[in-house]
């Protein structure tokens, strides 16, 4: 009876170690993981207003926006009037478009910039401290002026 049970202890022991052994061995593959979250990302709110199907649609509806910025994805014109890494501020810029009589809709997005980061924080801070439309409206266009400088504009000088 004391074989079997130091027998079975033993062959346990030695399955366990070998099971060890190959995850560990994993970790150390030719192969790259992706990671699913990358840390070294920050999380943003753009305040969509709308997607158009031609460039000449989308600038005769954002008339009435004094800055906004866009992206052609597949096919479609998809236009930017606000962007915050808050979400009471997202709320605050997404409740003053919706009093002009815009409907507004809400991407998150991540990606690394320090400097957009930084400048972002700064704008952040006063888009908190204030409730004045015109000041709301200054600041979301002052930060996609710097989005625009920072991000997009670098990106096509690459």
């Amino acid at each position: 009876m004391r074989l079997k049970i130091w027998v079975s202890v033993v062959l346990a022991i030695v399955t366990g170690v070998l099971l060890g052994k190959f995850m560990l061995n994993q970790y150390n593959s030719e192969y790259e993981l992706t990671p699913v979250f990358n840390p070294g990302t920050e999380q943003y709110y753009f305040l969509k207003q709308g997607e158009y199907d031609s460039f000449e649609t989308m600038e005769e509806n954002m008339m009435s926006f004094d800055y906004y910025i866009y992206e052609e994805k597949e096919g479609k014109f998809i236009t930017y009037v606000g962007i915050t890494k808050n979400y009471d501020n997202m709320v605050k810029i997404q409740g003053y478009f919706t009093n002009a009589g815009y409907t507004i809709y809400v991407t998150e997005v991540h990606f690394d910039n320090e400097a957009f980061s930084t400048i972002m924080d700064q704008y952040d801070l006063m888009l908190h401290e204030t409730e004045d439309n015109q000041t709301i409206k200054g600041i979301c266009t002052q930060v996609l002026a710097k989005y625009e400088e920072l991000i997009i504009n670098s990106d096509s000088s690459n």
